[in-house]
């Protein structure tokens, strides 16, 4: 039996299609893959970044304590410094023209 041109075809054709969705799928495959591996990466940092926002807000609580009246009193009377009440004194407007 002779194989016709058209029969030619369509095996070649057929073939080609093979071949094209094979490569759609090794292409898929590494697509997925790289972003699976982006994905790991983004949760890995989104940890680190929660991971900071807690050690942050601690240390503004730390700040907020240590800047404290209290805690600046505390400090000065360990110092030895004394607590006296001072005025402050401004300047006139008339003084204070360009």
């Amino acid at each position: 039996m002779k194989k016709t041109p058209s029969f030619v075809y369509m095996s070649k054709l057929k073939l080609a299609i093979i071949f094209i969705n094979l490569a759609l799928l090794g292409a898929q495959f590494l697509l997925t893959s790289a972003y699976s591996a982006a994905g790991r990466e983004i949760s890995g940092v989104s940890s680190q970044v929660s991971e900071i926002k807690s050690q942050n807000s601690q240390l503004q609580l730390a700040i907020w304590g240590k800047s404290s009246l209290a805690s600046i009193q505390a400090s000065a009377a360990g110092l030895n410094f004394i607590h006296t009440n001072a005025t402050v004194l401004s300047p006139l407007s008339t003084a204070m023209a360009p």
